[in-house]
């Protein structure tokens, strides 16, 4: 679904290309690609590829800089545009990692995704340069448009440490080993909806921020508290958790400073938490206010922020994979911590702000309502985050699984598809087992 009318300046249209390589290693043994949806065609490597067309592979980062693809203006890393194309065409009923035959038809599919997906971005901002798609991600190039700087995007000096104590991505609820016959789902809202009500919602000013010691605030921890959950003003505070009373699948639910792609670390140090985490921990376990951080007011999100209109004037784009993806690049590019770097150029540490710390725990906070469903109607939670939320289950769950995503508003993933990848036929919303 594309809009008609350009919202910012008109740019020059960069197609864009996918070329699935049959090793994502070495980009010499050839591949598959294809430009905007167009037939897939055979080519023998990077080499000779047209220079007009913008071109994301399935290359890993170090063949991508070794054959000098990173040196060549018009070619992307996997995930210039956050999903890469095994996760999109793995979305779409594609998997080349099942299925590596399937490599024509998944370039095919995600250029012309990719390629919608740019043309909202053409025409969702308002752009300084003719050829504003230069970055090493399409996020990196959104917040350039909307005016971010990664240098800017931080809070006040003061508060450097209890910013990054309290900036967690991914509510990931740590469970046991997979087992045999089990799969893990990934249940997605529409996307659309979801961040562009995200974005709407009020955020702190950046600045004119102050600490209150616990001289400053009530006595009491109980009167502290409520102060903190009932001001109108956005807090920061410093707290401790005792989840001695708490069930403990709750606690694993809740995953306070628990979250995926930790690898050595098991957890966040959490020290901190935002005013939107809080009104929802302190319903199940006992919050110990230590100090707060308050801010001057809550103001409403800078127009450039909010989900741009060449996505939400039609109503039809919620419909759209690819205005769906793109409403998920557009939130991460407002959400996520931006690089900080020595002079010499090493990166030392991220850069956060008010706005990525309140965004990240909104979408956290509206995730963990259906994570709690999940877990009581008996699903294995394994994480939550991102409009999304991750279940292990077992293959005989499935049908359990489509009636839980119906009944709450989920809209991926497509179970007949997924239902085929595991051997199970999807007949008249009727699951039957391989050996039925």
């Amino acid at each position: 679904m594309e809009m008609d009318t350009p919202v910012g300046k008109q740019v020059r249209h960069s197609t864009v290309g996918t070329v699935v390589f049959d090793d994502k290693k070495n980009p010499h043994l050839g591949g598959w690609a294809s430009v905007a949806g167009a037939e897939p065609f055979r080519v023998s490597s990077h080499v000779g590829l047209d220079n007009k067309i913008m071109w994301v592979s399935n290359l890993d980062y170090q063949p991508f800089r070794e054959f000098g693809l990173s040196a060549a203006r018009n070619h992307r890393l996997s995930y210039y545009f956050y999903r890469t194309i095994e996760q999109v065409s793995a979305d779409l009923g594609v998997s080349i990692r099942l299925d590596p035959t399937s490599a024509p038809q998944a370039a095919q599919a995600t250029s012309r995704i990719f390629d919608r997906v740019l043309t909202l971005a053409e025409t969702g901002y308002v752009h300084k340069t003719e050829y504003p798609f230069t970055g090493k991600t399409l996020t990196d190039d959104i917040r350039s448009a909307c005016g971010i700087l990664d240098s800017s995007n931080r809070g006040p000096d003061f508060l450097e440490s209890a910013f990054a104590s309290a900036y967690q991505t991914d509510s990931f609820c740590a469970t046991q080993n997979r087992q045999p016959d089990t799969s893990m789902i990934v249940l997605r809202r529409n996307r659309v909806h979801h961040f562009s009500k995200i974005l709407d919602y009020m955020l702190p000013a950046e600045q004119n921020w102050k600490v209150l010691d616990l001289k400053s605030l009530p006595p009491g921890n109980d009167a502290r508290l409520d102060f903190v959950l009932n001001t109108n003003h956005p807090v920061l505070a410093e707290i401790t958790i005792d989840t001695s009373q708490c069930r403990d699948e709750m606690v694993t639910l809740m995953a306070y400073g628990s979250q995926s792609g930790m690898r050595s670390k098991a957890s966040l140090l959490r020290t901190h938490a935002t005013h939107p985490e809080l009104l929802w921990l302190s319903k199940f376990c006992n919050v110990e206010i230590a100090s707060i951080s308050i801010a001057k007011e809550y103001v409403r999100p800078r127009p450039s922020a909010t989900m741009p209109t060449s996505v939400t004037l039609d109503p039809l784009n919620s419909l759209s994979y690819s205005a769906g993806l793109f409403a998920e690049i557009h939130f991460m590019a407002m959400a996520e911590a931006t690089r900080r770097q020595h002079t010499n150029g090493n990166q030392i540490d991220k850069n956060i702000s008010a706005r990525n710390l309140w965004l990240r725990a909104y979408d956290r906070a509206e995730m963990f309502i259906y994570a709690k469903r999940a877990m009581e109607a008996g699903f294995v939670v394994s994480g939550y985050a991102m409009g999304a939320l991750r279940l292990t289950t077992d293959h005989r769950e499935l049908p359990r699984v489509m009636e839980f995503a119906l009944e709450n508003g989920f809209v991926y993933p497509i179970f007949q598809v997924l239902a085929s990848s595991i051997g199970y036929v999807f007949n008249d919303d009727t699951w039957m087992e391989p050996d039925e």
